[in-house]
């Protein structure tokens, strides 16, 4: 706690140093206020995605992530080495090479505070699409611990995110190998989009459910839309609420991909199974006769992919505009 309290007057102190605005031009929109790395010792003033100003130490020493995607993400940014404590799917899901000395804060849904404080972070960095990460911020304000939230659903949020990051670790050469670089990937799979509009409907199941996704808020539902897919829940949202292979059969989709969810691929097999595809009618589909029902890979569609958004583009490119 005594750590604590004294980071965060020196945050105080040093809030003065933040550098000079970006030009818009020069970085992400609403992104960070800083023109060149800053020097160690500093601090930088960024707006997060709650819409808060937050003031964060440059080169921090102790982070801690409630997110495996975003540790992902902080480890791409170069600051693998004052990670301090991540939530467990940093472990189950990203496999990240953390040393022993990172805590664990467990499941994402419901983060240990008592291990956050122990951790003695000088920042961390949440979800604010994530509830239980939320209802942390007013612990967190209290403690005087510079808290930044993201929401990273599309490319232009990873990126988004991703330059803040290279910023707070002062490593501009990131962002460009784990960003820009990437982006080339992603605009060479943009540019493909023939202007057909193939229609799409896309599932996601899991052992206990199966839904309907509309184009909001999920990795594969952005990149179908970007692509230039039309996603048949855009336009039909009672999909979203009422499984219903009446409604599928009538818009009669172009192409048809399911996402698993979980870590039982098998039981969210049969859970798709149970939903859909054990109805005889289900055959009739154009997409199914016609060999266009697409199992894509949890990894890159479900999960964030970060510095892989180049190669999930792709893949989806290859499916909707072989021909390009």
């Amino acid at each position: 706690m005594k750590r604590i309290f004294l980071l965060f007057c020196a945050a105080l102190l040093l809030a003065g140093c933040a550098a000079q605005p970006l030009p818009d031009s020069a970085a992400p929109s609403g992104t960070a206020e800083t023109a060149e790395p800053v020097p160690e010792g500093t601090t930088l003033t960024f707006t997060d995605d709650l819409g808060r100003d937050v003031t964060a130490p440059v080169q921090p020493e102790r982070v801690a992530v409630l997110l495996g995607s975003y540790a992902d993400v902080w480890c791409l940014a170069g600051g693998q080495d004052s990670l301090v404590a991540a939530a467990n799917d940093a472990w189950t899901d990203f496999d990240l090479p953390l040393d022993g000395g990172v805590a664990n804060l467990g499941s994402l849904l419901e983060p240990n505070l008592e291990a956050l404080i122990a951790a003695e972070p000088d920042l961390v960095i949440a979800s604010s699409n994530t509830t239980s990460n939320v209802e942390l911020l007013p612990a967190l304000e209290e403690l005087g611990v510079p808290t930044a939230y993201f929401s990273v659903n599309s490319f232009d949020d990873y990126l988004h995110m991703l330059y803040v990051c290279t910023e707070l670790t002062g490593r501009p050469e990131n962002y460009q190998a784990c960003g820009l670089d990437v982006q080339n990937q992603v605009d060479e799979a943009r540019a493909r989009s023939d202007g057909s509009a193939p229609t799409v409907l896309l599932l996601r199941s899991a052992s206990t459910s199966c839904k309907v996704k509309n184009s909001q808020g999920t990795v594969l539902g952005e990149i179908l839309a970007d692509l230039g897919a039309v996603n048949i829940a855009d336009q039909d949202e009672s999909l979203l609420e009422d499984l219903s292979l009446e409604r599928i059969l009538a818009d009669d989709p172009d192409y048809i991909f399911v996402v698993f969810q979980g870590s039982d691929e098998a039981a969210a097999q049969k859970t798709l199974e149970a939903a859909l595809t054990s109805n005889p009618a289900w055959d009739t589909l154009t997409a199914v006769q016609e060999g266009r029902f697409y199992l894509m890979e949890k990894e890159l569609f479900h999960l964030k992919p970060n510095a892989r958004w180049g190669e999930a583009y792709e893949k989806v490119a290859d499916i909707l505009y072989p021909a390009a």
